[in-house]
């Protein structure tokens, strides 16, 4: 361990400008400097993606972010898990954490009030936690200043630190990042961030912790709630591509799958093997998948930055639509019961999803317009244009689902026809 790089250690400068009761943000100047050890190493890259995230989910119109690396006598550190989005996703909720303290002291000790009323009229958010508590727990400490007692300045730190959050968040009028990103879908931050805290009993949960700190002396508990924003896949967009080669065997109608990535314990392979069976609807026991080897799947990408399910996956599910595409005429004289008209049949789930949202959708009647009761500040039109889209590319690449013995007599005509391929590359990039 006193000779392998590590994960980077960073020190953080930062100044801030945030309104003292409406707790929005302003201005942010923040230097990150990290630790790259004696050399280089990969130190460059993680520092760019530490700067990508040094906002995590926080909309600042006015931002200075800047990066430094420093050349120490230490072990030279180098990439770990998160590849600086960790670093610098913890130094933006350090700076709130900050921020909620001294926040909380400013209005015990000024004997200012919280208007939340205000707050919710003008920034228009929505507040899981009781505003009223906030307002009755400032009152009680104001007018009894003199017997502040730690459970009271934790319970006003942690709801301030919940406003902090809310109000920040990018959303749908401030989505545009400190290097000029826009982030799509930026109303799912605050509805998340909601839900989670509504459904995780987030408030009951810290009464009962408070109450346990204050039996035990030595022994504390805590807990917190944080958003994370993490953007995926490489940096360099040449290295966001990735391919698949599947073979059938007629003996046994087994297949084999290879993809360029690696498996490390992150369920990479079952996933491809589930792209498989979805796709070409035939049993798992059928699918095998080779060790990873350029030899077979040539030119791979590092296996990294949290897209190789997406980019592999993507390259399988094509490889096993061209396969089907070969098959489908074979498929459909030997097994003629297996399918239906698909345009009545999209047709038929139209009409159901179109009556089900004229009635905000309170009678669904199966499980796909079921969970669009959890969506939520979506136009009706937008939900049935995204329903519409999922319907025809279900429709589109997965076929009838085939026993056993149907795969096995599937895959022997094709051979003996003497026509079919059975084996089919499939590529995928960003």
């Amino acid at each position: 361990m006193s000779t392998t790089g590590q994960r980077h250690p960073y020190y953080v400068k930062y100044k801030v400008a945030i309104h003292k009761f409406t707790f929005k943000l302003h201005a942010i100047e923040m230097e990150l400097i990290a630790n790259g050890g004696y050399s280089m190493d990969l130190s460059e890259s993680v520092l760019n993606r530490a700067l990508q995230c040094a906002d995590n989910c926080y909309y600042i119109p006015y931002s200075t972010i800047i990066g430094r690396i420093c050349k120490t006598n230490t072990l030279s550190n180098t990439a770990f898990r998160g590849f600086g989005g960790p670093q610098g996703c913890m130094a933006m909720e350090l700076i709130l954490d900050h921020l909620s303290h001294q926040l909380s002291l400013y209005h015990l000790n000024n004997n200012n009030q919280l208007n939340n009323n205000q707050l919710n009229n003008n920034i228009n958010i929505s507040n899981p936690l009781n505003d009223n508590n906030l307002n009755n727990t400032t009152n009680q400490l104001n007018n009894n200043n003199n017997n502040i007692k730690l459970k009271e300045i934790e319970r006003l730190n942690n709801e301030i630190s919940i406003k902090l959050r809310q109000v920040n968040f990018y959303n749908n009028e401030n989505n545009i990042t400190p290097y000029k990103m826009k982030i799509m879908d930026s109303y799912r931050i605050e509805r998340l961030f909601n839900e989670t805290i509504k459904c995780s009993n987030y408030e009951n949960r810290l009464k009962l912790i408070e109450e346990y700190n204050l039996k035990n002396r030595y022994r504390k508990k805590g807990m917190s709630i944080i958003p994370v924003k993490f953007g995926i896949a490489f940096g360099a967009p040449f290295l966001n591509q990735g391919g698949a080669l599947i073979q059938i065997y007629f003996n046994d109608a087994s297949v084999l799958l290879s993809i360029g990535g690696v498996c490390m314990g992150q369920g990479l392979f079952i996933k491809m093997i589930q792209c498989v069976s979805t796709t070409l609807g035939i049993p798992l026991e059928f699918i095998h998948l080779s060790d990873t080897s350029t030899d077979k799947v040539p030119n791979t990408s590092a296996t990294a930055a949290s897209v190789s399910s997406d980019l592999y996956g993507q390259a399988v599910i094509k490889a096993c639509q061209t396969l089907n595409n070969r098959l489908d005429s074979l498929k459909r004289k030997l097994f003629p019961h297996l399918y239906y008209d698909e345009n009545d049949h999209l047709n038929n789930l139209n009409n159901n999803t179109n009556n089900n949202t004229n009635n905000n959708m309170n009678n669904n009647t199966n499980d796909m317009n079921n969970n669009l009761n959890n969506i939520n500040n979506l136009d009706n039109s937008i939900i049935r244009e995204d329903l519409n889209t999922i319907i025809k590319q279900d429709l589109e690449r997965l076929p009838p689902k085939l026993t056993s013995e149907e795969w096995k007599e599937l895959i022997k005509n094709a051979y003996f026809q003497g026509d079919i391929s059975l084996s089919a590359t499939g590529y995928y990039s960003t």
